[in-house]
């Protein structure tokens, strides 16, 4: 019934679409297709104090569970913890640390939240079922940390070339190479900053009006002004 949705990814819409075929048929289909157009969310400008640390922190910032792939991240951090026990594991908003020896799980305001966010040495995404936005991502990539994504195209789409994009089966070693390498790890936080800039949502939100533009330029015009639509004006004006 809608003349546009937007949505958080075109790995979303593609998502939908491919569960709609099973339930209704090409025509709806089609028209979902039509209807749907992905609107990437602007990135937040992070108030925050800037912090350095000794210890090299690997954040998961997202909720800790199975449909953020939380129990495979904590099964190769346990590999990665047999062969060094030099990181830290930050997962904010974990309820507990499991017992494991590398998590932690300090809470704070967003200022806050922000300010321990810039002292990561690199952030991870894993592979997600919903195909959606990962607003944890940005958060970190608007800080200077550089991100670990599982290779998805809803990765693929919000990140670009400023991420770095693993197989499970190199993703030790590419966190490895990350706490090893503090020049590899700059170029990837600059190249995370530089796609912060392109988000903001200064930029972001030029889609979103297009997309209400075009979809008010099809709608049919007013013969007359009906005495709703003059309400309408006049709740406007008096407000």
């Amino acid at each position: 019934a809608m003349d546009k949705c937007g949505i958080n990814t075109q790995g979303q819409k593609n998502l939908i679409l491919k569960n709609a075929k099973t339930h209704f048929n090409d025509n709806v289909v089609n028209r979902l297709d039509e209807i749907l157009e992905p609107q990437y969310l602007g990135w937040e400008i992070p108030q925050y104090n800037k912090q350095t640390t000794d210890k090299k922190i690997i954040v998961f910032n997202h909720r800790p569970h199975t449909y953020k792939n939380y129990p495979w991240f904590l099964k190769q951090m346990d590999k990665l913890w047999e062969q060094r026990q030099d990181f830290e594991v930050w997962v904010p908003l974990a309820d507990s640390t499991e017992d494991k020896e590398y998590l932690t799980n300090d809470k704070y305001d967003r200022e806050g939240y922000f300010s321990k966010l810039s002292s990561c040495y690199v952030g991870v995404c894993a592979k997600q079922k919903y195909s959606g936005w990962a607003v944890s991502a940005t958060d970190g990539m608007s800080v200077g940390v550089p991100y670990l994504f599982s290779d998805d195209d809803y990765y693929h789409e919000l990140a670009g070339d400023s991420g770095v994009y693993y197989k499970d089966i190199d993703f030790v070693d590419l966190v490895d190479e990350f706490l090893d390498d503090d020049e590899f790890r700059n170029i990837w936080s600059k190249k995370a900053l530089h796609r912060f800039e392109q988000g903001k949502w200064e930029n972001a939100i030029i889609p979103f009006n297009k997309m209400i533009d075009d979809t008010i330029s099809n709608l049919p015009m007013l013969k007359n002004d009906t005495d709703t639509y003059k309400k309408v004006l006049d709740f406007i004006h008096t407000k």
